[in-house]
């Protein structure tokens, strides 16, 4: 069974799933050729996508791309007017009954009694599961979510990151195979997103959760990812492991010599254009030219203590969004 709780007070939507499976090793959902319109506006267009168990999946996108759309589709907010769904291998989005139990999940943001303790939240919300939600189990989220010593304050008292992790406890509450994050570091600061990042690390980390997240930071995505699908004006433009993805054509190079400054005069010789950053010089380079810039720093006598390469995600996103 699945609820949605309605706040009298701030006539918001949270939803609250129950029950868990056996979860499946590979793909937990799968999505094909998915349509919506709203009137006349297309807002996906026949949109593919497969999400492996165990993994955050990154859902990228500029605002209004579609992807909060896609995350109201899956959760039976809004119906799709075509396309294919399914859950764990098996689950259509007809048999939302038995695929519901086993998702958690914020969208948008999460909304709480403002004048009641997060204990107190988290307790209303578990009673609407038909199997009882402890006071252990609410206590282990709590302390999961690192509010322990605050779950009697109220709710107003918290910081727009406390409440985000109250909403995770929250979706977490009936143990769900698969969460749903909804643009989760929006409006944080600095202290707060890492904070959030570590946490959804380690539901993945410790508690083998699948979790896709939707979000327009790209840092936060590159930081966390396994897979990610990037969709630009309701269409998939790509989607992939994030290390193949951005291991491709152009990539950052990152070098660290015995003599920063002969190696600068080197790489420029070499048409290159490198940046000092902190102890290394970064620059943009073909993948393949990479061996002839360690042959000709070798051939310079210069000793190599560190080079590494990688894609930045905002290079890539950028060339596939741009039109």
């Amino acid at each position: 069974m699945w609820f949605i709780l309605f706040n009298l007070s701030t006539f918001q939507l949270n939803i609250c799933y129950v029950g868990n499976d056996s979860i499946m090793k590979n793909q937990i959902l799968k999505v094909e050729a998915l349509e919506k319109y709203y009137g006349d506006f297309h807002a996906l267009k026949g949109v593919d996508m497969e999400v492996n168990a165990g993994e955050i999946f990154g859902l990228l996108g500029p605002n209004g791309a579609g992807k909060t759309t896609m995350l109201r589709m899956l959760v039976g907010l809004i119906r799709p007017n075509s396309g294919k769904v399914t859950f764990f291998g098996k689950h259509s989005l007809q048999e939302l009954g038995k695929v519901l139990p086993r998702i958690g999940c914020i969208i948008e943001e999460p909304k709480f009694y403002p004048y009641l303790s997060g204990l107190t939240n988290l307790k209303i919300a578990g009673k609407y599961f038909p199997n009882k939600i402890s006071d252990e189990r609410i206590n282990d989220m709590i302390e999961l979510v690192g509010l322990k010593g605050r779950e009697r304050d109220k709710v107003s008292t918290y910081s727009q990151g406390m409440r985000q992790r109250l909403g995770i406890a929250q979706a977490m509450l009936n143990d769900p195979d698969l969460i749903f994050l909804d643009e989760p570091t929006n409006g944080l600061d600095p202290k707060g997103i890492i904070e959030l990042r570590q946490l959804i690390m380690r539901l993945k980390k410790e508690f083998g959760k699948t979790v896709i997240i939707s979000s327009h930071i790209l840092s936060e995505i590159e930081e966390m990812a396994d897979s990610m699908a990037i969709i630009n004006k309701g269409v998939c433009v790509s989607q992939g492991s994030v290390a193949e993805l951005l291991s491709e054509n152009i990539v950052t190079v990152s070098v660290e010599t015995d003599d920063q400054a002969a190696a600068e005069v080197i790489l420029t010789s070499l048409d290159f254009k490198p940046k000092k950053d902190q102890n290394a010089l970064v620059f943009q380079a073909e993948l393949e030219a990479i061996p002839n810039v360690v042959q000709k720093l070798i051939n310079a006598d210069r000793k190599i203590y560190r080079l590494d390469h990688k894609r930045k995600l905002e290079d890539y996103f950028l060339k596939l969004t741009a039109a």
